[in-house]
């Protein structure tokens, strides 16, 4: 597929995948309605974490810019944490991207994890019986 470049501010066009700027990575990001931020932690006794920190809403329009941001987040380490504490709304689409994540962390036997969802993404992940991809340390 191919993919339409887009700039920090630009909101993706549906069905495209957006792809960000691999030189503005720890940049905050804005798309839609969809905030991002990628940086690095220092886990105790796991080393460095990959944290990618959204906030918004994850629904189709916001989801390829997601996927973009976590396979993006992927590519500057495996250990990856996606902090959803301010997420407002999630539907299948942005639930799709967090199955995808999990499993691409085992493909490249790394670790995924959601870290303090909101009671939205909490009820969302229980209802579809994915609890397990949440850790509340994020370790």
């Amino acid at each position: 597929m191919e993919r339409a470049e887009k700039t920090a501010g630009a909101a993706p066009v549906p069905g495209q995948r957006a792809r960000l700027d691999p030189s503005r990575w720890a940049a905050p990001g804005r798309y839609g309605a969809l905030e991002f931020k990628i940086d690095y932690e220092e886990a105790p006794l796991a080393g460095p974490i990959v944290v990618v920190r959204v906030s918004g809403e994850i629904d189709l329009a916001g989801a390829p810019a997601f996927r973009d941001v976590i396979d993006l987040a992927f590519e500057r380490g495996s250990r990856l944490v996606v902090e959803m504490s301010d997420v407002d709304f999630i539907n299948a689409a942005g639930v799709s991207v967090l199955v995808w994540a999990a499993a691409r962390a085992r493909e490249l036997l790394g670790r995924f994890a959601v870290r303090r969802p909101s009671p939205i993404v909490r009820k969302v992940l229980g209802i579809l019986g994915l609890e397990d991809i949440v850790d509340e340390d994020g370790q």
